[in-house]
């Protein structure tokens, strides 16, 4: 009988079309009789890679599963096992939420508004609700600028924004002068869009669309008020954030090793070579999840990488040599990651 740890996996929100994070499923044989496993697949916007055959009583094996959605929304599939256990096949719930060019992510599970200050009633909070009727408004007569930022927790190619005001009719028309900046760890920030004003008029709508420039991958996207014809504070009912999908425009880690091989030389049988080190950088433009680092026997490694290299950073593998036989030995540094 086959079992699995976890009983099923969830992505997280993936850009439609990008590959999310591998996760790994472990397959244990919980039976009385050796497990022959004859093929996994899955079903679905996923992927996996195995390291399944014959699986001792008491022993396993992993599948590990990579998420890419073809569309916006929830996507389902399944991981199948087929051996000749007794309860095959053997299957594993999979499922992740696309993004899509029409997902707004201020609502996503995980985002976070927040605010240089807030008029009490009126918390930012409001700006993501998907009520226009609410909004967030800054403290009365308070110096400016004043600020509202979305954190979406993870980093995303920016397409645009589209900004709402209640569409009551006592809402007379206003012009907001704003500049919308975009980063990745809250404290420096790119000036994305300048400063400008936009017109609300509830005659048509009370919402102004603003477009980012190509390649704006951001955590964190902050509108910066500078003023408000129509009230002594800035106003936001919905603060909508919309991705860049297609085109290139999604973000994509890429490592890059440095050097790229590495000889040891002559060394004793039994004995150890001092370290060697590799520098491994994420040249792309998005974090790398790194899933395990390893080095083939007789190589050993050790490595400052973690879990996560994000762009533009760089880790180090330090690598030893420790031949068991005489001769030439040869070996290779694996990086499991999302990288391309």
């Amino acid at each position: 009988m086959l079992t699995a740890a976890p009983g099923s996996l969830s992505f997280p929100s993936t850009i439609q079309g990008s590959t999310s994070a591998s996760q790994t499923v472990t397959i244990s044989n919980t039976g009385t009789t050796t497990a022959t496993v004859s093929g996994v697949s899955v079903s679905g916007p996923f992927a996996q890679t195995n390291n399944c055959g014959s699986i001792a009583v008491g022993g396993s094996c992993t599948a590990t599963v990579s998420f890419t959605p073809t569309a916006g929304g929830t996507n389902t599939g399944t991981l199948t096992v087929n051996s000749n256990a007794n309860n095959n096949p053997f299957t594993v719930a999979l499922s992740g939420t696309g993004i899509g060019s029409g997902t707004n992510l201020s609502t996503l599970p995980g985002t976070t508004l927040a605010a240089s200050s807030t008029q009490s009633g009126f918390p930012a909070t409001s700006a993501n609700d998907a009520n226009t009727s609410t909004y967030w408004e800054s403290s009365d007569g308070a110096a400016y600028p004043q600020t509202l930022t979305a954190n979406f927790g993870t980093q995303y190619p920016l397409g645009s924004v589209t900004l709402d005001l209640p569409p009551a009719t006592a809402w007379s028309t206003r012009t907001e002068t704003l500049s919308v900046l975009g980063s990745n760890n809250g404290s420096s920030w790119t000036t994305l869009v300048p400063s400008a004003g936009y017109t609300f008029n509830p005659a048509t709508g009370n919402t102004v669309s603003i477009n980012l420039p190509s390649g704006a991958n951001y955590q964190y996207l902050q509108l910066s008020f500078t003023g408000n014809t129509g009230w002594t504070a800035a106003q936001i009912s919905e603060f909508q954030v919309f991705p860049s999908t297609g085109g290139g425009g999604n973000p994509t880690a890429t490592l890059s090793a440095s050097p790229t091989s590495l000889s040891f030389g002559n060394q004793t049988d039994g004995t150890t070579s001092a370290a060697q080190t590799v520098t491994i950088s994420n040249t792309g433009n998005a974090a790398a999840s790194i899933s395990s680092i390893s080095a083939a026997a007789p190589f050993n490694e050790t490595n400052t990488c973690g879990s996560s290299l994000a762009a533009g950073a760089s880790c180090t593998a330090s690598v030893t040599f420790s031949p068991s036989s005489a001769g030439s030995a040869s070996g290779s540094l694996t990086v499991n990651s999302n990288a391309k």
